[in-house]
């Protein structure tokens, strides 16, 4: 399909869920014959990141037109949820505290327990960020902001996607740093492969298939993508 989005996700009945520019609408594009009607309209916010939870409850990150940066008080920076018949369910933006949870929301994962996680960027430009969970409650869980030993200064915390085993396993590519860091469901870090070593160059995307191999995307000027297998 000849589409331009910045996100996507597969839904249990073998639609796809996209969201072009203005990138105001969800669409819902069948598999089979490509027909696309419209599910969402979320007009005036903008559509940044979609995802397909286990139990099929669609989430979208939202912001504000205009500018990705500064984030002011008066800016919108949700995770809203939404469900099989996309009527809404929750919205979340910011902590008990009144404190913003986000800043602009890159991607959106679930696990099988249906927490939340979401790559939240500090810096478009440079991709600096942070992985941000929480429960279907919107109580936070933990906040990620990279290796200490390994993500210093030269070499912030760089992440792109986010993938999650059936283990409930979280695995994260920090680009420009060619690694992959993988926490437990505390969010608490217990592997650093280093991608470099396999000449795995600029891991980008991220997705895991029904055979437990882990694809990754790069971002390099030849892009590629990688198949391997995981061992966790």
């Amino acid at each position: 399909m000849d589409i331009e989005c910045v996100d996507f996700a597969i839904s249990s009945k073998e639609k796809i869920l996209f969201s072009p520019e203005p990138r105001n609408k969800l669409f819902a594009a069948s598999i089979n014959n490509k027909k696309v009607k419209t599910v969402l309209n979320m007009s005036p916010l903008v559509i940044v990141a979609i995802h397909m939870s286990e139990h099929a409850e669609r989430l979208i990150s939202l912001r504000e037109k205009g500018p990705h940066f500064p984030v002011t008080d008066i800016s919108t920076r949700q995770v809203a949820v939404f469900g099989t018949d996309y009527k809404h369910k929750a919205t979340f933006e910011r902590d008990v505290t009144g404190k913003r949870l986000f800043n602009f929301t890159r991607r959106i994962k679930t696990d099988s327990k249906n927490n939340i996680y979401v790559l939240d960027w500090f810096d478009v430009d440079q991709r600096i960020g942070q992985i941000v969970s929480m429960d279907m409650s919107g109580e936070k869980r933990f906040v990620y902001n990279g290796c200490a030993a390994f993500n210093t200064h030269e070499a912030a915390f760089n992440p792109e996607d986010i993938a999650v085993t059936s283990q409930d396993t979280t695995i994260i590519s920090d680009n420009s740093n060619h690694a992959l860091h993988v926490l437990n469901i505390n969010g608490e870090l217990i592997g650093l492969q280093i991608t470099k070593n396999s000449n795995i160059l600029y891991p980008c995307s991220l997705s895991i298939d029904n055979h437990n191999f882990l694809l990754i995307g790069c971002s390099t000027d030849y892009a590629k993508m990688h198949v391997v297998k995981l061992l966790l």
